[in-house]
């Protein structure tokens, strides 16, 4: 693989113009200097006059540097896109996600659509407030912090059937600001919930106990004792407080 093209130093120049002055061919010239014929041959043509001189070629290129259009990664469309989708409260994954999948503008990078965000002072908007995850913090939650936990494909089996009431599933959902504890009855979908600050243990048990407490005093109030048709009754009553 041949090495990538690089641009002609002051002292290059210089050697070129004294080289060129001595009538050496480009060919010689490049294995003087370990440049390639090709790019020593487009040097040498710089110089429309045929005299080249390096102080002149080498402030010529830096002006054409200077002046060269450079592709900008922030334009108006792209701030104000980022501003919108930021305010809905998408993170820069999302966003960039979003960007590629609509084909909005040019694609971005993650990390390169992070980087606009901070540079236009909009880290603010992001979850977190763009600060990182603390790391090496002792979590409090997880499946872990569950003493003699049963997985959930260790159920019984009458729980799949959906022919006797009163099985629910708990599950943690997470919000913006924060966190939902769900429990859900597997037979009449009933879903009842209870915001938390964060997922530990300490406060996903309260949330359940609480949401248990309130759960048994409604039922106590409203059930009748009529033993025959207390599934429908039961069925219906899950149907009228949680639609």
């Amino acid at each position: 693989m041949k090495n990538p093209y690089k641009q002609f130093t002051l002292k290059e120049r210089y050697q070129i113009e004294t080289l060129s002055k001595q009538n050496l061919s480009a060919r010689n010239i490049a294995k003087h200097l370990k440049r390639g014929n090709k790019a020593i041959s487009n040097e040498l043509q710089r110089c429309p006059l045929g005299h080249y001189s390096g102080d002149t070629v080498h402030t010529q290129a830096i002006m054409n540097r200077q002046l060269a259009f450079k592709s900008k990664k922030v334009t108006n469309k792209r701030s104000e896109l980022m501003d919108s989708l930021l305010n809905i409260g998408l993170s820069s994954e999302q966003i960039a996600g979003r960007m590629k999948q609509e084909k909005r503008l040019a694609t971005v990078s993650t990390n390169t659509l992070y980087r606009l965000i901070k540079s236009l002072n909009m880290a603010t908007k992001l979850p977190r407030k763009g600060h990182p995850y603390k790391s090496g913090k002792k979590s409090d939650a997880g499946a872990k912090s569950i003493p003699n936990r049963v997985d959930i494909s260790q159920h019984p089996a009458i729980v799949d059937k959906k022919i006797e009431i009163g099985h629910w599933e708990g599950d943690t959902v997470y919000g913006q600001d924060g966190y939902l504890v769900t429990l859900v009855e597997r037979i009449s979908k009933c879903l009842l919930t209870k915001r938390v600050k964060n997922k530990s243990k300490t406060e996903v048990t309260k949330a359940i106990n609480q949401i248990i407490v309130t759960l048994e005093v409604i039922v106590l109030m409203v059930i009748p004792t009529a033993l025959d048709n207390v599934f429908f009754i039961y069925i219906a009553f899950m149907k009228t407080i949680c639609h």
